[in-house]
């Protein structure tokens, strides 16, 4: 049986902060994160899931009333 590692080989984190991204995470292990810039929407981990959702149509919302209010203008 092979044995177990303990160690993770790379970790996302230490790589994203090395390259000084703008890198966020919850301030409680296993809870929701979501995080919208401009047209990226990231969740954290599975329990970001409903939030995410709820992002996701808020923020198909208001594309759709910016397209009718330039649709209107024209």
């Amino acid at each position: 049986m092979p044995e177990e590692k303990k160690e993770v080989p790379f970790n996302l984190e230490a790589s994203l902060k090395d390259r000084v991204s703008d890198y966020r995470k919850a301030f409680i292990p296993m809870t929701s994160k979501v995080v919208v810039d401009g047209n990226l929407i990231t969740g954290q981990n599975p329990f970001s899931s409903k939030k995410m959702a709820k992002v996701m149509i808020h923020e198909l919302d208001k594309q759709i009333a910016k397209s009718k209010i330039i649709n209107n203008q024209h």
